[in-house]
């Protein structure tokens, strides 16, 4: 095996980071893979996410994934603005956060799990629909 350089992992970084704030196929193994080289204790890589990805995305992927195991640096230095794009990847996908992860996705809840969620999350569901949540209650 050719040893990873930390050019080759930042441009692994870098080329997964667009595809995981985007909305696509792929979008989920690549979140899961940057979420879990920056705190792997938080966030979990379901391996079988990495058959959405391309081939240049899978082979992206793998590089974080070895970077992070063998040079031992976070993911969020090697990119410019490293620390804000990882905060908001990490509120973006929430919903595979290990503590959200076990529940069950509904129109009703947004994932979040519970049967009333808060009315920020109720808002947003309703806000999806093309529903005012707030003329439709009492």
């Amino acid at each position: 095996m050719t040893p990873m350089t930390l050019e080759d992992y930042a441009t692994g970084v870098a080329m997964l980071m667009p595809l995981a704030r985007s909305d696509t196929g792929g979008s989920l193994a690549a979140a899961q893979v940057l979420l879990s080289a920056y705190n792997g204790g938080e966030w979990q890589l379901d391996i079988t996410d990495l058959c959405s990805l391309d081939e240049d995305h899978y082979a992206a992927a793998l590089a974080v994934i070895r970077g992070r195991a063998e040079i031992r640096t976070e993911p969020h230095l090697l990119i410019e603005h490293g620390d804000a794009l990882f905060r908001r990847l990490w509120e973006q996908w929430s919903r595979y956060h290990i503590d959200n992860r076990w529940k069950r996705q509904c129109p009703e809840c947004s994932g979040a799990g519970e049967r009333n969620p808060p009315d920020r999350l109720r808002q947003a569901v309703h806000e999806d629909l093309g529903v005012n949540v707030w003329e439709t209650e009492p």
